[in-house]
């Protein structure tokens, strides 16, 4: 596949487009450059235009904090980062692994800029909102059509809402949706090539290695883009299927819906998942991440059931079953043997 690069016309209003999501994403942005802004947007056409596109690119194109972060340490001009390739951005970020992790106090998240471009869209006539939470906890919205969704930690969704369907986007994380009935507008999820049809049900999706959906009332279509074809599936009430990689189904499931969408209520509760699996829910909630030494130590099966504040336990729980050690930085924590 083809790098995704800046426009390459590089006119003045996409130049300005991207300075204006550099300085959103900069943790400077004032009230008076958020009227400065729309004042910009309004002139013409065509810089809502550019701003939309120099947008996705900082979103599409892999530009996390932490390499703006990086790069900004390294003295290089942060709007070269979208001129590179991914190949580039990713030796940039390898080169960055030794700084220390994670952002100067009142730096914006990719996901506050999110929240701020769905303020701004929605202020020039676009129905699109996003939703976001941070590691401190769970979050939830009701939506303007009675459904509600909970994100789990380090989580956010876009959702656009229209006469035919209601179209919801998984960004990042986990959610949980609680479709209101509406037999003329299916509630679509979209996360990556994967699209989740349901009228009125609940489930969960959940986006890591692969994409997981699992439902806990009524019935959804779960249907799979590929490069050649179209692959669907259907999940009933107390079944879950996962979507890898490779872009192949799982074998449709049971799960305990009692125990194991108990995150929403704020407890972690796992039945011979691979320590991977188990360390990419914890670090949702977590500032300082928990990291393996051996990527080979997540395949270890964790039983386990503890509060998503309590990643302590966890750390002493792994120590006694698996006998791993945990070493500690301000960075992270480094399990290994």
């Amino acid at each position: 596949m083809a790098d995704k690069q800046f426009p390459t016309r590089d006119s003045q209003a996409d130049i300005q487009a991207l300075e204006w999501v550099v300085q959103l994403q900069s943790g400077q942005f004032s009230q008076d450059d958020q009227l400065a802004l729309k004042a910009w947007l309004g002139q013409h056409a065509s810089h809502q235009q550019a701003f939309e596109r120099a947008a996705r690119l900082w979103q599409n194109t892999g530009i996390t904090d932490e390499l703006v972060f990086c790069a900004e340490a390294q003295g290089q001009a942060v709007t070269d980062i979208a001129r590179q390739g991914w190949w580039q951005r990713a030796k940039q970020a390898l080169s960055c692994w030794g700084m220390p992790y994670g952002l100067p106090a009142g730096a914006f998240s990719i996901l506050a800029l999110a929240v701020l471009l769905g303020w701004l869209w929605r202020g020039n006539g676009a129905d699109i909102q996003y939703y976001a939470s941070d590691y401190l906890g769970n979050s939830q919205v009701r939506l303007l059509d009675g459904s509600v969704v909970t994100l789990s930690g380090r989580s956010s969704v876009s959702v656009q809402l229209s006469d035919e369907k209601r179209s919801i986007k998984l960004l990042e994380g986990a959610a949980h949706f609680a479709v209101a009935k509406d037999r003329a507008r299916p509630f679509v999820v979209s996360v990556d090539n994967l699209q989740v049809w349901a009228v009125g049900t609940a489930f969960e999706v959940r986006k890591a290695e692969a994409i997981r959906i699992s439902v806990d009332e009524g019935l959804v279509d779960v249907v799979a883009r590929t490069h050649n074809s179209n692959m669907l599936t259907s999940l009933r009430e107390g079944e879950r299927v996962s979507f890898d990689a490779q872009g192949q189904f799982s074998a449709v499931q049971p799960f305990d819906i009692e125990q194991q969408l108990k995150w929403r209520e704020g407890r972690l509760i796992f039945a011979h998942a691979p320590l991977r699996e188990v360390l990419a829910d914890i670090n949702r909630y977590r500032q300082v991440p928990i990291l393996l030494a051996d990527a080979r130590l997540g395949a270890l099966p964790v039983t386990a059931s503890f509060a998503i504040s309590d990643a302590e336990g966890l750390i002493q729980g792994l120590a006694v079953t698996h006998q791993l050690k945990a070493s500690r930085s301000e960075q992270r924590i480094m399990l290994s043997r």
